[in-house]
C-alpha cells in the first residue's frame, strides 16, 4: 500500500478538479448530481494528501518542476470549488473558505519566489495559469460575509494576473514550442477566459451584457484554438498529465451554458453547442478518469509481479 501511494502522481489534483467542475456544469442542468459527482472526488483527494504527507522528501525535487508545481495548484482551486458547495453550516464553510484562500495566496508567494524571480522565460508554461488566474475560484464568497467585496477584489486580482501572464505564454509558446510531454497543458489556455467568465456571472447581481458576450466570445475562440489540437494530443501515450485537459474543456461548457441563460439567448444552434461542449466535457472527465483508473491498475499490478 505505502509503494502505491507513493508513485500516486501529483497531477491527480488535475482530474479532481476536473470532476468538480463536472459536478457544477451537471448541476445547472439536475442539481442533485453535483453530490453524487462530488463524492466521487473524496477518495481521490484522501489518495492525493496520503501521498502529501507520506512522502514528504521527494516532494522538493517534484516541485522544482514548474509543470508539476502549477499544475498542482488546481486542488486549491478544487477545495475552492467544494467548500462553497459543502453541506456544512454557513460559519464553518466561511472558517475553510478563508483557510483555503489562505494557503492559495501562500502558494502563489511561494511559486512566485521559486519560479517568477528567476526570470527565465523558458520556466513559463500554459499551467502556470492555474496559479495565477485559478484563484478566482475562490471569489465566490460563503453567504455569511458581510458584503461581497472580498470575492470582487480576489477576481479583480485573477483579472490582473490574466492581463499579465495570457500574452507571456503565449510569446513563450511562438518563441520556445512546448515540450510534447507537456502537451496536455495547451488546453489549459482555453481555461482562465471561462473560469473568469463564471466567476463573474456568480459575483454580479447585474452582470454587464457587452461585457458578458466579449468574455463568451474571447472564451469560446480559445476553446476552439485548444480544441483542433485535442486530437494530436490524445493520440499520445497516455500521461498523468492528462489530467490538465479536463477543467478547461468542463468549465468552458459550464461558462457557454450560464452566459447564454443570462444573455436570455434560446435559439436552436446554440442549445445545440451548448450541449455539444457538455458532452464533450463530459467524454473527457470519462476518459482520464478512465487513464488513471489504467494508470493505478499498472502499478497494482507492477507490485505484486
Amino acid at each position: 500500500m505505502v509503494h502505491f501511494i507513493k508513485k500516486i502522481p501529483l497531477a491527480l489534483a488535475g482530474l479532481i478538479l476536473g470532476i468538480t467542475a463536472l459536478g457544477n456544469l451537471l448541476a445547472v442542468i439536475y442539481p442533485p448530481v453535483r453530490s453524487w459527482i462530488f463524492g466521487f472526488t473524496l477518495p481521490l483527494l484522501v489518495l492525493l494528501f496520503l501521498r502529501l504527507v507520506m512522502t514528504r522528501e521527494n516532494l522538493r525535487k517534484e516541485f522544482s518542476s514548474p509543470v508539476t508545481a502549477s499544475v498542482f495548484a488546481a486542488l486549491l482551486m478544487a477545495l475552492s470549488f467544494l467548500v462553497n458547495a459543502s453541506p456544512f453550516n454557513i460559519a464553518i464553510r466561511w472558517i475553510l473558505w478563508l483557510l483555503v484562500l489562505m494557503l492559495y495566496l501562500l502558494y502563489i508567494a511561494a511559486f512566485s519566489f521559486k519560479f517568477v524571480l528567476s526570470r527565465n522565460l523558458a520556466l513559463v508554461y500554459p499551467s502556470w495559469v492555474i496559479v495565477y488566474v485559478g484563484i478566482a475560484a475562490a471569489s465566490t464568497v460563503p453567504p455569511l460575509f458581510p458584503a461581497i467585496t472580498a470575492g470582487w477584489w480576489i477576481w479583480v486580482g485573477a483579472v490582473i494576473g490574466y492581463l499579465l501572464l495570457m500574452p507571456v505564454i503565449f510569446y513563450r509558446l511562438l518563441r520556445f514550442g512546448i515540450e510534447k510531454a507537456y502537451y496536455p497543458t495547451l488546453i489549459i489556455l482555453a481555461a482562465p477566459t471561462s473560469l473568469l467568465l463564471t466567476s463573474y456571472l456568480n459575483l454580479s447581481l447585474h452582470p454587464n451584457r457587452f461585457f458578458v458576450i466579449g468574455l463568451t466570445l474571447l472564451a469560446q475562440f480559445l476553446y476552439a484554438l485548444v480544441l483542433v489540437r485535442l486530437p494530436k494530443i490524445l493520440t499520445q501515450n497516455f500521461t498523468p498529465l492528462y489530467a490538465s485537459v479536463t477543467f478547461p474543456l468542463v468549465n468552458t461548457a459550464l461558462a457557454l451554458r450560464l452566459s447564454l441563460a443570462e444573455l436570455a439567448v434560446n435559439h436552436l444552434f446554440f442549445r445545440i453547442l451548448a450541449d455539444g461542449q457538455a458532452i464533450i466535457a463530459v467524454l473527457s472527465v470519462v476518459y482520464v478518469s478512465y487513464g488513471y483508473f489504467r494508470f493505478f491498475l499498472k502499478m497494482t499490478e507492477a507490485k505484486t509481479s
